[in-house]
């Protein structure tokens, strides 16, 4: 089994509330999954910048909307 660590986040109270609204939802458990989503997101990103590859797509993308 993995070791885990706890974090803690402070979310304003009507955000609090709104996700108390919705008891079926396991936050923590949803919040771990997307921030391994994110995760990957920022590691495929940082990817293609340092490869240049995001350059290409910036320039691409520049010529397109010209």
């Amino acid at each position: 089994m993995m070791k885990k660590s706890t974090i803690t986040v402070s979310i304003p109270k009507d955000l609090k509330a709104r996700m108390a609204a919705l008891p079926h939802i396991n936050w923590p458990e949803y919040l771990r999954q997307r921030l391994e989503v994110r995760l990957a997101e920022l590691k495929k990103f940082e990817e293609l910048r340092h490869s240049g590859a995001l350059q290409k797509i910036m320039r691409d993308d520049a010529q397109r909307r010209k």
